[in-house]
């Protein structure tokens, strides 16, 4: 591949990069029906999520819970979130309701 095409691909993917990073960074502002207080959340649609997703594992990106106290907190999420799934079908298994 000549230079010229791979400084083209490399340009091209910086901008891949720039748009998903600025579609996943918009934010919108929205109201609570109930008690009107607002609140920033991400405007992201799950599609853009997804391509995300697949841009990071095309170029091999990783990240390490580790590393990462979002990715700590995120992982503790889901072992609690498991763990009640886990006593909600134990309870069934038994009889209660829950």
């Amino acid at each position: 591949m000549s230079k010229a095409a791979e400084e083209k691909l490399s340009s091209l993917h910086g901008v891949v990069a720039q748009v998903l990073t600025d579609q996943l960074s918009e934010k919108i502002t929205v109201v609570d029906e109930d008690t009107g207080e607002t609140k920033e959340i991400y405007a992201a649609q799950p599609a853009t999520l997804a391509q995300a997703i697949k841009f990071l594992k095309d170029n091999d990106i990783t990240a390490s819970v580790e590393d990462d106290a979002n990715l700590g907190d995120l992982a503790e999420q889901l072992r609690q979130k498991q763990q009640k799934r886990g006593e909600r079908k134990l309870a069934l298994v038994s009889g209660e309701e829950g």
